[in-house]
């Protein structure tokens, strides 16, 4: 009965995939005009901009989280380490294919994650056949990025919690370890790893360019790093903190009057989105990734850019030339691509 069932579901998800309907809604544009209008904002250029109630959400779903303070990070709830084990599970599966594409594989291999955090992804690894993993995790980014105000010490201890609660999911996970390491400035072995991989870390390293020369430095030659980020300029890359109420606003206002719009408009933000804003999200564009890549000696494999159509209909020359106001070297990819996965090679 349940393969049954099974089948039955798969057809019907078959057939919605190849459905011109389904397709539509998937690629449609955010309606603007479907939205209320609360107020407007003026930048130092002169332009104009309307701010509408709810697009925030729409954009990035479940921002309001990010606002909640509480003495303790760890959950209670038993079923949420699970969640986060099983999300690292699927994670794993995903990056999976990739490995094996460029690659042998990942057993008997030496593994490093950057930016860890709960190491639900590590310990998948490891049950997948690695010989050795290790996670990194730079505790000082937590701290500034959002203006926490609280000792490294207790944010160390609490994820160290989080992490043996996580693992009592998995059913290996011995030959899983962890480090305090900025990658930007890593202190991490040389020619040491077979497989680096991170992610929706990249966006959020300080100086990208010393961080790829420090992979390229720990990796093995013929190693391969894959790393899937959001990044800065596309619709979402505000992230919760610094997604605005109009499309693209956090790319089309500089610093200055993203700062004052802050002020002006969310007052109750100002802090965290301006320690996120100036501390949390770097502004590498697809052109800076190449660059930056080759002057590491970092060989691209492939570049998988994840773009959006109905992003893409969401853009005018008006959005474009604003932005590039603001950020002359950003091209119109940067802006309707919100996921990228680079493959590197050391050679």
């Amino acid at each position: 009965m349940k393969k049954i069932k099974n089948r039955i579901l798969k057809f019907a998800i078959n057939k919605a995939k190849r459905s011109k309907l389904i397709q539509s809604l998937f690629e449609a544009p955010i309606n603007i005009t479907s939205l209320e209008k609360f107020g407007e904002f003026s930048d130092r250029y002169g332009n104009n901009f309307d701010l509408f109630n709810g697009l925030r959400s729409k954009l990035r779903p479940g921002w309001e989280r990010i606002l909640e303070r509480k003495e303790s990070q760890l959950p209670e709830d038993p079923h949420i380490y699970q969640k986060k084990a099983n999300e690292g599970r699927i994670t794993v599966e995903k990056i999976i294919p990739i490995i094996n594409t460029f690659t042998s594989g990942i057993d008997n291999k030496t593994v490093l994650e950057i930016g860890c955090h709960s190491g639900a992804a590590l310990y998948s690894l490891a049950e997948k056949g690695a010989k050795e993993v290790v996670g990194s995790e730079f505790s000082g980014y937590k701290i500034d990025s959002v203006g926490e105000e609280r000792k490294i010490d207790e944010v160390n201890e609490e994820l160290k919690e989080y992490r043996n609660r996580v693992s009592s999911f998995f059913k290996k996970s011995n030959n899983v370890r962890f480090v305090d390491d900025d990658i930007c400035n890593s202190n991490l072995p040389s020619n040491y790893f077979d497989i680096i991989c991170s992610w929706d870390v990249l966006e959020h390293l300080s100086n990208p360019e010393t961080a790829f020369q420090n992979i390229s430095r720990i990796i093995k030659p013929g190693g391969i790093v894959i790393q899937e980020y959001n990044p800065f300029f596309s619709l979402n890359g505000g992230h919760s903190l610094c997604t605005l109420d109009f499309l693209w606003g956090h790319v089309r206002l500089n610093e200055y009057d993203f700062v004052r719009y802050i002020n002006e408009i969310r007052p109750n933000e100002t802090e965290p989105a301006k320690s996120f804003y100036l501390e949390g999200l770097n502004r590498m564009t697809i052109s800076d990734l190449k660059i930056y890549s080759k002057q590491a000696g970092l060989k691209i494999e492939s570049i998988f850019k994840f773009t959006k159509e109905q992003h893409l209909r969401m853009l005018s020359n008006n959005i474009l030339k604003q932005c590039q106001t603001v950020y002359p070297k950003l091209n119109a990819i940067d802006l309707v691509t919100p996921r990228i996965i680079i493959v590197h090679k050391k050679l």
